[in-house]
């Protein structure tokens, strides 16, 4: 199954890339190549006991060590989906695994939405994007000082990096790439802020997107610095 495909409507998973998604907080993954092709062996006969002995010859063409191997993908797929339970993927004592999650496959460019809930994420994620591209617009037509160092300044960002300046002081940075929202929050000595597609994150789950964190927090120390120099 190598078409991205969302399984249980929450993670968006793209065999293309190894690469699963959790809608809900914004979070990747990237697996393993041998995970992936679990995962979408599993998937792909979603109801359907899988044997061990498949799994372990289409993965690991029966190599000698396939099966232990096979033992910690599981685990391993588990933890990625958060399945602590083991109601999405379900061991069949002495014979193999089931999927039992719900598939809903979707186009490389433009996702089928099946349900209301899809149709809303979508429709939030634009309006969003049109808001950033405004709120841009508006920073580097209006807000320029009579010695146009904003206008300098502004010309120095990408396209995909915007840094705001709320009453005066600068204290935020965003960044994008092609999936994803990021944008860094300092307030003075207050706890900073890290959200991800506006939505927070907690700082128990910083680690994972430390060089994103580290990337921002240098952009808006070298756009604090410059402004000092004025």
């Amino acid at each position: 199954m190598e078409q991205r495909f969302i399984l249980n409507e929450r993670f968006l998973v793209d065999p293309a890339t190894n690469l699963i998604t959790d809608k809900h907080t914004g979070t990747n993954n990237r697996l393993e190549t041998r995970l992936m092709q679990v995962l979408c062996i599993l998937t792909a006969n979603a109801g359907r006991t899988v044997l061990r002995e498949e799994l372990v010859e289409k993965v690991w063409q029966n190599y000698g060590g396939g099966d232990e191997g096979l033992t910690q993908a599981i685990s391993a797929l588990r933890k990625a989906l958060q399945d602590t339970n083991k109601k999405i993927i379900q061991t069949v004592p002495k014979k193999g695994y089931l999927c039992s999650g719900t598939i809903t496959e979707v186009s490389r460019h433009l996702p089928r939405r099946s349900s209301l809930n899809g149709a809303i994420i979508v429709k939030a994620s634009a309006t969003a994007a049109v808001l950033l591209l405004l709120i841009y617009f508006f920073a580097n037509t209006h807000w320029k000082t009579p010695q146009g160092d904003n206008q300098a300044i502004s010309k120095s960002l990408t396209a995909s990096e915007n840094i705001f300046d709320q009453a005066g002081a600068i204290n935020s940075v965003t960044y994008h790439d092609n999936r994803n929202a990021y944008k860094w929050v300092s307030n003075g000595d207050a706890e900073p802020e890290f959200y991800i597609n506006n939505l927070r994150v907690p700082i128990g789950q910083w680690e994972a997107h430390m060089p994103i964190i580290n990337h921002l927090k240098h952009k808006l120390q070298g756009k604090l610095h410059r402004q000092k120099m004025f």
